[in-house]
């Protein structure tokens, strides 16, 4: 058992950004739909952090909710993780970088 603990790193205290893959996609807004969890506190031109973005599935919603004046600070502590949220981010033309952990 141990083995299969260790191929899917479950010993790793975050989630394995492969297995990202498996939460950001068209299906999850069933279960997470933004208009109802953001879109009542969020306004054109605010200011967001999102601390654990992962890929982007808040991160970018929240950026067409504040539009070109606002702006997202998606912060998360795996490369990979922010690597696939740059890759949305450029495919939904949404204005901000994202930053590897905190400095």
């Amino acid at each position: 058992m141990s083995w299969i603990k260790k191929f899917l790193l479950f010993e790793e205290p975050t989630c394995p950004w492969w297995m990202a893959y498996a939460w950001d996609h068209r299906l999850r807004r069933w279960v997470h739909d933004t208009d109802i969890i953001l879109k009542p506190y969020l306004t054109e031109g605010d200011r967001v952090a999102e601390v654990g973005c992962g890929m982007g599935y808040f991160s970018i919603t929240m950026a067409d909710y504040v539009g070109a004046s606002g702006k997202i600070f998606a912060v998360d502590l795996q490369q990979q993780m922010l690597d696939g949220l740059n890759r949305c981010a450029r495919n939904h033309n949404a204005g901000y970088m994202a930053k590897q952990g905190l400095e």
